[in-house]
């Protein structure tokens, strides 16, 4: 891809660390993040377009959608190998010995490259390549030469071993063995697994909405109730908010945690940048909500990829880059 020149300068593929991480950009995403509705599960892709399949993949409603997804893009289709290293890329050494054989193979390391390459990786690889990229010295050249592009399907499969830590010993381990008594549940359940339970789920779940929201909002009147009238029994009052908390994260399981995670497996199969990015945006706000060590570690790579991809908005490389 040739680089892009405007007012007679290169564009650089990368922005600097200070305009992803300013007060203009973090205000920005946390109005965006802001916006976002947690009673979710009325607007999602997954129900509205009633998606049953496994792995999660939607119908088209069009005949561009239709011919997209009989593509399979997601498959081998378009994986092309080129080689294998015996580096290990995961450690800091083997990765930056990775980077130097494609440097050579794509000549981005020179001051003097016209043309931008793209590096895909997952989470941790991409934290490496952050830390390398905005704090070592000398790594300019590739901030200019290179777009590095955070891998879409690995936060999908790890949002569900974040839904499993999180909602394990309230919900849904009692969920899974009421459906698979003789099964044995391990810590992390397959992906194929944890798919078929959670849509499961969300196809028991409109028999009981309505009751379960009605008991939720039964138990926040008694929760503030209670908190009005016995200002000084700690106990009272403790009963009534654990009551209410349990409540509110059954209904933001069913209502926000699992719809989100469907619909960015959903959004990943379909040809529309503008909607995934959106599922993209919710899925960061639930991993931000679930606050564990590695949706931290997902939440934090997140929101750096997306202050790349708002300076290729701003700069017009986006279309470019797609």
């Amino acid at each position: 891809m040739t680089r892009l020149k405007r007012n007679a300068q290169y564009v650089p593929a990368s922005p600097d660390l200070v305009s992803i991480l300013s007060d203009t950009a973090l205000t920005r995403l946390h109005g965006r993040l802001s916006l976002i509705d947690h009673f979710h599960y009325e607007n999602s892709e997954c129900v509205r377009r009633d998606v049953r399949r496994i792995p999660l993949k939607p119908e088209g409603i069009d005949e561009q959608e239709v011919n997209h997804l009989a593509l399979s893009s997601d498959g081998l289709r378009f994986f092309h190998p080129v080689a294998l290293y015996s580096d290990n890329c995961q450690s800091s050494k083997g990765l930056i010995a990775v980077v130097g054989k494609l440097a050579k193979l794509s000549n981005f390391l020179s001051n003097s490259c016209q043309s931008y390459s793209v590096i895909s990786v997952d989470v941790s690889l991409y934290n490496l390549l952050m830390h390398a990229m905005y704090g070592v010295a000398g790594m300019q050249p590739l901030l200019n030469n290179v777009f590095f592009l955070f891998g879409i399907w690995h936060c999908y499969m790890y949002s569900h071993t974040a839904l499993w830590d999180s909602y394990r010993h309230t919900f849904l381990a009692d969920a899974f063995f009421a459906l698979f008594p003789r099964t044995i549940l391990m810590r992390k359940p397959s992906l194929f697994k944890s798919s078929v339970f959670i849509t499961w789920l969300r196809l028991s779940y409109p028999p009981f909405r309505d009751e379960l929201r009605d008991t939720l909002f039964d138990l926040q009147a008694d929760y503030l109730m209670k908190d009005r009238e016995w200002p000084r029994s700690e106990k009272i009052i403790e009963a009534a908010r654990a009551r209410f908390i349990h409540c509110l994260n059954l209904v933001t399981l069913f209502e926000f945690a699992i719809p989100v995670i469907q619909d960015y497996g959903t959004a990943i199969k379909l040809n529309s940048v503008d909607r995934f990015m959106h599922c993209f945006h919710k899925l960061l706000l639930l991993l931000i909500m679930f606050h564990t060590q590695g949706s931290n570690m997902y939440s934090r790579s997140m929101l750096i990829f997306l202050g790349h991809w708002q300076y290729w908005c701003d700069n017009d490389v986006r279309g470019f880059l797609l």
